[in-house]
């Protein structure tokens, strides 16, 4: 790790709104996320899934997107430290976006059993955020970056169905 930057050096004074961002953009995806998880069971017995069927479906759509997206996680970080990580960050929450848009629109279960897994096929931009915060917050602010980007997401995930059970 590099000693940190002079105090007028426009990094000292970013790194603070570039972690508000990402820990905001990691608090609504996961928000997403949790609210489409927790109302899953609703979605899958609306569509026709038999009773029986249900826990089993739910279980493996709720695993799917993750188990797919797994070991590409690696590949997003190396792609970015390739070609832009800006470009990795946006592209995910973009695919993401559409992803869950098209979900809104399925009446089947194949249709859930092929979007949940692409889902997971663009996972991997919290590790771009926080080596992104790891390169531009300097040493005294890094704790706090990091802990607050990683915080976001859980939090997401914790609040997107007590969000859903409002509407």
């Amino acid at each position: 790790m590099t000693p940190d930057p002079p105090a007028n050096d426009p990094a000292q004074r970013g790194w603070l709104k570039l972690t508000l961002v990402f820990a905001a953009a990691s608090f609504i995806e996961t928000v997403g996320f949790g609210h489409f998880i927790a109302f899953l069971p609703l979605l899958v017995t609306d569509i026709g899934v038999p009773a029986p069927d249900v826990p089993t479906t739910v279980g493996l759509l709720s695993a799917a997107a993750l188990l797919v997206g797994m070991p590409l996680v690696p590949f997003w970080g190396a792609w970015a430290d390739r070609y832009s990580r800006k470009l990795i960050i946006v592209r995910s929450a973009l695919v993401e976006a559409v992803l869950f848009g098209f979900l809104i629109f399925t009446h089947e279960v194949w249709q859930l059993f092929v979007l949940v897994p692409l889902v997971g096929l663009v996972l991997g931009n919290t590790g771009v955020m926080l080596a992104e915060i790891t390169d531009r917050t300097p040493r005294h602010g890094l704790g706090y970056a990091i802990s607050l980007v990683g915080t976001a997401g859980p939090l997401g995930f914790a609040v997107g169905p007590a969000f859903g059970g409002f509407l």
